[in-house]
């Protein structure tokens, strides 16, 4: 092999690396993904390495190059989380009308929840406290967006007046963060679980 085959052969050495990174990357999420679902069906208290490996289809000794423990994958499954609340956040806010916002709000909690995608909210409580904290600000974020909108839509007159957005946004945001746990296990009738949530969310507001 003369040395310009040798170079077309393998990856210079910097392209190497960034190849080697981006496998460990993507390997790293596709195991952070496999753990959201298996806690999306047994529970963040029930995961165990076995499980996550069996569902990311890799070894345990595999995995154990990626992650020390439980609570490590758990540590980046939060910081994941937190990512997509932040992405969430983003979506919700492109609209200008205050109800659609809601509305947007709702669908997206309760089909991350059907896909196995658990919210901060759900996951903080099951959290080892160092990892919790990596949650707190982003479940805090969300539940403030709730009270934006509830202040933004008493204010256009979309909402009614006698609203109390501190108060009354909190109760919205918990009662969508508690029809997760339905939305889990909802299956096909996830439409209908979305429809009727929006529904009781417009009585509380309109």
């Amino acid at each position: 092999m003369t040395d310009q085959d040798s170079a077309h052969a393998f990856p210079a050495g910097a392209l190497w690396h960034s190849s080697l990174s981006e496998h460990k990357t993507r390997q790293s999420e596709h195991i952070v993904h496999a753990a959201l679902t298996v806690a999306g069906d047994v529970g963040t208290t029930a995961l165990s390495m076995s499980a996550i490996a069996e569902a990311a289809g890799i070894s345990r000794q595999t995995l154990y190059k990626y992650f020390a423990d439980v609570e490590a994958v758990l540590k980046a499954a939060a910081e994941r989380v937190g990512r997509m609340d932040e992405h969430f956040v983003e979506i919700v806010t492109s609209e200008s009308d205050s109800f659609r916002q809601l509305e947007i709000f709702v669908n997206i909690m309760l089909e991350a929840a059907r896909e196995g995608h658990p919210s901060s909210a759900m996951m903080e409580a099951a959290l080892p406290l160092h990892a919790r904290r990596a949650l707190e600000a982003h479940a805090g974020r969300v539940e403030e967006l709730v009270i934006e909108i509830m202040r933004r839509g008493r204010g256009d007159g979309s909402f009614r007046s006698d609203l109390e957005p501190d108060i009354d946004g909190r109760i919205v945001y918990r009662t969508v963060v508690g029809s997760q746990d339905l939305a889990s296990r909802a299956g096909n009738d996830l439409p209908r679980l979305i429809s009727h949530t929006v529904s009781a969310v417009r009585r509380m507001v309109v």
